[in-house]
């Protein structure tokens, strides 16, 4: 796996200034295309992006079709073909209605405004989106980089600091990147509200699932409170105990992350708030320095 080292200042500058050019451009294209170029352009958009959402969800198993054991970061390439392929082919396919539309009706006061605000909200849609791409794939590696660590037993047996560092399994280049976002500003806004993508509760227990296939992994994540309080919930408890071979049985981690099991165990709201919170990476040591031990 691949590990980025990314300073705290540069990470939110550059993160708020892709997302402002993307939004800028939008604008701008939105003024000069004007209202009836940019509505259709929406629609498209709009389509590119549910495609594209779909590809995050089945583009591992797309992959897999492909290559042995795809890496996490194919559900984003796939997500990134088809999201672009559609909104492409639905602009090519809808051609006959958009070029009776000059272009120079952005240059009227009373089409590129609307068209402007409707660029607007394209852009932000967009980065809107590719932030959620982020999380999703940062999340799919989470899932992988903590699976690779409770099977190095040389992590798990290390007993000093040094050698804890040495055998730690690198962190994914989505894993940091995510873990970035949340933060900082732009990254908590956009998570506040970015759960119905990207359920943290869901993830949580996933990754939950994993360690618990570990007798060493599990008993240092319960040295954490939060941890210790969310694994004997009841119905969590029940499905880590009674169905965790059905979980495990689940070779592709979009598939664990979207299963039914997960699901439906998530549905209470004590179960989501108990969840929610976890940093599952932190209270088995996995994010570097962070304390180890639990509360």
């Amino acid at each position: 796996m691949l590990a980025l080292s990314i300073s705290d200042m540069m990470t939110p500058a550059l993160i708020g200034g892709v997302v402002i050019v993307f939004i800028i451009a939008f604008v701008i294209t939105g003024f000069l295309k004007g209202l009836a170029r940019m509505a259709l352009g929406l629609i498209f958009l709009a389509a590119g992006m549910a495609a594209g959402q779909w590809g995050l969800w089945k583009g591992s198993s797309i992959a897999g079709t492909f290559v042995d054991k795809p890496d996490p970061w194919m559900s984003g390439v796939v997500a990134v073909i088809l999201g672009l392929a559609t909104f492409f082919v639905a602009r090519a396919l809808f051609g006959v209605i958009l070029n009776p539309v000059s272009s120079r009706e952005g240059q009227s006061k009373s089409l590129g405004a609307p068209g402007g605000i409707l660029g607007l909200l394209m852009g932000a849609a967009f980065a809107w989106f590719c932030l959620s791409g982020v999380r999703y794939v940062g999340t799919i590696s989470e899932l992988v980089w903590i699976r690779e660590a409770v099977s190095n037993k040389a992590w798990l047996n290390a007993s000093s600091a040094e050698n804890k560092s040495a055998t730690r399994p690198a962190q994914p280049l989505f894993s940091r990147l995510k873990r970035e976002l949340d933060a900082h500003t732009v990254g908590q806004w956009h998570g506040k509200y970015d759960d119905f993508l990207n359920s943290r509760a869901h993830a949580s227990l996933a990754k939950l699932s994993i360690l618990f296939e570990s007798e060493q992994a599990w008993t240092r994540a319960r040295l954490t409170r939060a941890v210790r309080d969310a694994s004997d919930q009841e119905q969590i408890s029940k499905l880590l105990e009674n169905q965790n071979n059905e979980l495990r049985a689940f070779q592709d981690y979009s598939q664990l992350l979207h299963s039914n099991l997960i699901k439906e165990t998530c549905r209470s709201d004590e179960v989501q708030e108990l969840l929610a919170g976890l940093d599952i990476e932190k209270a088995i040591g996995l994010v570097a320095n962070e304390p180890e031990e639990g509360e």
